[in-house]
């Protein structure tokens, strides 16, 4: 964890944001995004990247030892708050946000954060992801990082990344995820190669008279799936996740468009099923 300057954000020390990773985990990062596909939707598709606040009793206390992002606790996109009315320190959470239905299996994202340097005083800030590959100005505005996980994450919000901060002036501005000025902005799944999917949007936290942004991603539509003849109303991420086949968008399981495997079996068997029962 990095404690960064409290001063003017002028006098913030750069060298504080230096990265510094084992060399496998450097090539780890480097290969998931530069020998990544992206011809064709991954199961991270139709996601976006937003900022949630802190409104935990423990929120940011000002320390070098504390680790925050087990208060990363949003478990609705909708309900995440996005603006501050005050001078006084908060902390911040960047999520990864999927859509209802998907299936995500996120692996590592490429991101970068703009704000202004002139009022925005950043106290400390720290990754929720396993590894992490920053460009050599992070966390300066336009910078960018990267960040992967070793096992993929499957739920609809994963925290990457936390923030604490205050604005210096109390004046109107905003803290913005933007795209990686290097690779842009991207989630990558656990295939291999990594498949990339563009992040749709991205979010921003207000302050006073800024109104931020909270791009929660659509839902996704949903129709019959077929599993072994068994008919449930799922999306086609989900329903391809579980290895079924999805009949169409909208198609109900009433009356039941999924057909019934048949089994073929000889007169002999059929009767000597029929003893055994």
């Amino acid at each position: 964890m990095r404690l960064l300057s409290a001063l003017h954000p002028r006098s913030q020390s750069r060298s504080a944001a230096s990265r510094h990773l084992a060399p496998n985990r450097t090539l780890q990062l480097l290969g998931l995004l530069a020998f990544a596909s992206s011809a064709a939707a991954g199961p991270n598709a139709g996601g976006t990247l937003i900022l949630g606040l802190c409104e935990d009793i423990n929120c940011y206390t000002d320390t070098d030892n504390d680790d925050y992002c087990p208060y990363a606790t949003l478990t609705d996109c909708a309900s995440a708050p996005y603006h501050i009315d005050s001078v006084a320190p908060f902390l911040w959470y960047a999520y990864a946000a999927f859509p209802d239905g998907s299936a995500p299996r996120l692996s590592g994202v490429a991101f970068g954060i703009d704000y202004d340097a002139e009022n925005l005083v950043l106290l400390n800030l720290e990754k929720c992801a396993d590894f992490e590959l920053a460009s050599p100005d992070w966390p300066d505005p336009g910078a960018g990082t990267a960040v992967t996980f070793t096992e993929a994450q499957q739920s609809q919000l994963t925290s990457l990344y936390w923030f604490a901060g205050y604005d210096y002036y109390g004046v109107d501005m905003e803290f913005a995820l933007v795209p990686h000025p290097a690779q842009g902005g991207v989630f990558a799944d656990d295939s291999v190669p990594s498949i990339l999917d563009p992040i749709a949007d991205f979010g921003r936290i207000g302050f006073y008279d800024m109104p931020g942004h909270l791009p929660c991603p659509t839902a996704l539509p949903t129709g019959a799936c077929c599993i072994d003849g068994v008919c449930t109303v799922l999306s086609l991420a989900v329903c391809t996740d579980l290895g079924g086949t999805y009949v169409g968008d909208d198609v109900p399981c009433d009356p039941n468009p999924c057909v019934v495997p048949l089994i073929e079996r000889s007169w002999g068997r059929i009767k000597s099923d029929f003893r055994e029962e």
